[in-house]
């Protein structure tokens, strides 16, 4: 399979799923600031061509733009290989949703169905694979996980 090729097919995956992203994240985002939190607009990350980021301060800052030692990053993740590394062959994608706290780059949790697994790959090409794996993401209470996380860090 050409380069050319391989990133076509990713490519369409992400059209298909960026505006669900999107969507997910937006509702992240107000939950976070009917808490009363600051969060940062949404951006698409540059270090990743597949990915939707928020950063989400517990704390007054100034620039909420901007991350401290305090601050939440949620990122949503449409990860590609073309060598899934586990026998499995071809272009697949698989999904991730996980924050750090960026002051100390800890991770303090992460949603990947079927993490380690063969299932966790998916058809670029499929609409229905995409959708299904998807509606995993969508139906996990992230915000309730990522308020609790938050609870946890915060200091007193």
């Amino acid at each position: 399979m050409s380069e050319a090729q391989y990133m076509t097919d990713v490519d369409l995956a992400w059209t298909f799923l960026k505006p669900k992203f999107e969507k997910l994240i937006g509702r992240i985002k107000e939950y976070f600031e009917q808490q009363g939190f600051q969060v940062s607009k949404i951006e698409e990350k540059s270090d990743c061509e597949y990915q939707l980021a928020i950063l989400i301060h517990p704390n007054k800052v100034e620039d909420p733009e901007h991350s401290d030692n305090d601050s939440l990053m949620l990122e949503l993740t449409l990860v590609e290989s073309l060598e899934a590394g586990d026998g499995t062959e071809g272009v697949n994608v698989q999904f991730e949703c996980y924050s750090v706290v960026d002051g100390v780059c800890k991770e303090h949790g992460r949603i990947c169905p079927n993490n380690f697994t063969p299932e966790v790959w998916v058809n670029p090409r499929s609409e229905r694979e995409l959708e299904e794996r998807f509606k995993i993401l969508d139906e996990v209470e992230i915000c309730w996980e990522t308020y609790q996380v938050i609870k946890a860090t915060q200091k007193p």
